[in-house]
């Protein structure tokens, strides 16, 4: 019998913060890098909101990653990190770190591509940097996912990946991501640790 995880975040809501459990059962990682969309399911005790990940070897390298969550109230949205060799793609090998804050979709979805993410290492150096423009529409993921053509089924995430690089791949034992909404005046923060083994 398989498990759900269990993801308590802070939904930011105009003035009000809440803290509801959500479950989630269902994993994906949606890559829009190069000229198809594809798409590949992962465990969902991959996700973590542990400050600390482990990783086998000293190639590996953040990803960043925007977090969609369907809920019982909406879709939420968050950013993640697909954590991952530099050389190899499989998205099953790491854990991956999941931010706490999380915004409501509906609140941002009439100015969803404008939003910006970046994603630094722990020099402060910066890996990615983008508009969500950049990633591929959610129209187009939903349906490749959901057998519902319009909405994740309840208890689903999805992490969004596909900006390009700007730096060399190179390893670090920390990162910083960051989601910007410059209309809203609000911003989504996760820093994360990676210790090799």
């Amino acid at each position: 019998m398989s498990s759900s995880f269990i993801f308590r975040p802070h939904i930011y809501d105009g003035n009000t913060i809440t803290t509801p459990d959500v479950l989630i059962d269902n994993v994906y990682v949606a890559d829009s890098r190069g000229k198809n969309l594809s798409v590949s399911r992962i465990t969902n005790d991959r996700l973590t909101t542990a400050p600390e990940i482990q990783v086998l070897g000293y190639d590996t390298i953040a990803e960043a990653a925007i977090l969609l969550i369907a809920a019982g109230a909406g879709m939420l949205m968050g950013i993640a990190s697909n954590h991952k060799y530099i050389n190899q793609e499989n998205p099953q090998l790491f854990s991956k770190p999941i931010s706490r804050q999380v915004w409501r979709f509906q609140h941002v979805a009439d100015h969803w591509e404008y939003l910006s993410i970046q994603l630094s290492c722990g020099t402060g150096e910066m890996i990615q940097n983008g508009k969500l423009a950049e990633f591929a529409p959610i129209d187009e993921i939903i349906p490749l996912i959901s057998s519902d053509q319009s909405s994740l089924q309840q208890g689903t995430a999805v992490l969004c990946v596909g900006l390009p690089m700007l730096k060399s791949n190179k390893p670090s034992s920390s990162y910083s991501l960051k989601l910007f909404d410059q209309e809203k005046d609000q911003v989504l923060e996760l820093d994360y640790q990676v210790s090799q083994i």
